[in-house]
């Protein structure tokens, strides 16, 4: 079945650094074959304008690897519409481009324009081209709160079948952050160990160097707390916390009830105390927003789940822009035996990773030990690197697999408790207080000193 890609805001940043390399990757590694792009933008002109930008950010993305040999077939693929999303008529050609069975609607777009999008798809596309087979794709942010999520959700139901929907976490298709399940599932040692009886404290970290950049509209509006710890972190919580079903199989019964219980989960999801909770923007941020602004850039606080498995144990969520390092964990800390603390660390950027920290006796000395990591690395274990997450997500669309896709009752959960955690930082007056660009990472537990507006270990 020959699938065509029509990826509306194909001339824009995600499309270009991720979408890209990835369909090339899918291309190249022979896991696609069957399919055609068609790229919808305002960006150019025409069509040759169009593939000679396509062409310098493969170079770009392929360095001394680059060859017209395996590009230029990659690119013949490709199909540009310059076009406008609020006038229809500057679609009318896009049927005359070679059909096909299965038809993709990526929307690659900016949020805001959502809504014109979806139903320029459904009310044009689809109709003046009988499309019978067809997919549409969205990325979070969806929605800004819980109302203006179920509006879109009720937009995409009253358009599109449930089977027809795909909600993107590109963190969900990362190959570290499915391996929880595998790990859990498959190894009775670290199942039976995840536990209130053996686990001191759950950490889960993403912190970045960059600033807001290019973001810097979107996220003035939107901060850490909806930006990341909505969908990110909350997936991660998860897919950890959860009690995983029986299964015979990794299917989609399975993978059905996995869902379901991380729907669940949230409503087991303790707010943190007021005090608990540390929000910090750093210092250049006005500068680059160009304004005044109260928008967190980052926040830490522990939580807790209200469940048989974890009744007791802090969750530590953290994340934070422009610190020391770039870098993406959960760290479980467990209970220490003789003083000493064993850690399963789960690195998911930059590198994904799988870290077991134990302590072992030192080389020629007395019977004193010391901490040393035993660890699973794709490239070092397997040869190869893992597949970049949007070559999962884009193959799991093209086959109908919805196993590494964000689920409509999560993110109505997961919005109705952030928009509780808001209320509850705007009710109790949380201070927000400067740090200095680059400092040090969260992965660290922080603490506010005194009133002289710095965060100090």
């Amino acid at each position: 079945m020959k699938t065509k890609f029509v990826f509306l805001g194909g001339t824009g940043h995600l499309f270009f650094e991720k979408l890209l390399p990835a369909l090339y990757s899918l291309d190249e590694n022979k896991r696609l074959s069957n399919f055609d792009i068609v790229a919808i933008g305002r960006r150019f002109n025409n069509n040759s304008d169009y593939k000679k930008h396509l062409r310098e950010k493969m170079q770009e993305h392929l360095g001394i690897s680059f060859s017209e040999k395996s590009v230029n077939p990659f690119l013949n693929k490709f199909s540009y519409l310059k076009s406008d999303y609020s006038n229809y008529e500057s679609f009318e050609n896009f049927c005359e481009f070679s059909p096909a069975e299965n038809y993709i609607f990526y929307l690659s777009t900016l949020p805001k324009y959502y809504p014109t999008v979806i139903n320029l798809i459904n009310d044009f596309f689809v109709k003046k081209c009988r499309i019978k087979k067809k997919k549409i794709v969205i990325e979070k942010p969806f929605g800004l709160d819980e109302k203006t999520s179920d509006q879109l959700e009720k937009l995409l139901s009253d358009k599109f079948d449930e089977n027809e929907i795909f909600h993107v976490d590109h963190y969900l298709g990362k190959e570290a952050m499915q391996n929880i399940i595998v790990l859990r599932s498959d190894n009775y040692l670290f199942e039976k160990l995840l536990s209130k009886e053996h686990v001191q404290e759950v950490r889960i970290s993403i912190s970045e160097r960059a600033g807001v950049k290019e973001r810097a509209n979107f996220y003035d509006k939107t901060g850490a707390i909806k930006d990341v710890i909505q969908n990110h972190l909350l997936q991660v919580l998860a897919m950890i916390g959860i009690d995983l079903p029986n299964r015979k199989k990794f299917d989609d019964v399975f993978f059905k009830q996995v869902s379901k219980r991380k729907n669940l989960l949230l409503k087991n999801l303790k707010l943190p105390s007021p005090n608990e909770i540390f929000l910090g923007q750093y210092s250049s941020y006005e500068s680059d927003v160009g304004h005044n602004s109260s928008t967190e850039t980052f926040v830490s606080f522990s939580t807790f789940l209200d469940t048989d498995r974890w009744r007791g144990v802090p969750f530590r969520i953290t994340t934070g822009k422009k610190l020391e390092e770039k870098r993406f964990f959960m760290e479980i800390i467990f209970k220490p035996f003789n003083n000493k603390l064993n850690k399963l660390i789960f690195e998911f950027q930059p590198n994904e990773e799988l870290k077991l920290q134990v302590n072992t006796k030192k080389l020629r000395g007395d019977y004193s030990s010391f901490p040393v990591e035993l660890k699973f690395n794709y490239l070092r274990d397997f040869g190869i690197t893992s597949p970049e997450a949007y070559e999962n997500i884009l193959y799991d669309i093209v086959y109908d697999k919805k196993r590494s896709f964000a689920n409509p009752e999560f993110i109505k959960n997961s919005w109705k408790y952030i928009d509780a955690l808001l209320d509850l930082i705007q009710k109790h007056d949380v201070p927000l207080r400067r740090y200095d660009d680059y400092s040090i990472c969260p992965c660290r537990r922080w603490i506010f000193a005194g009133d002289d507006k710095k965060w100090t270990q």
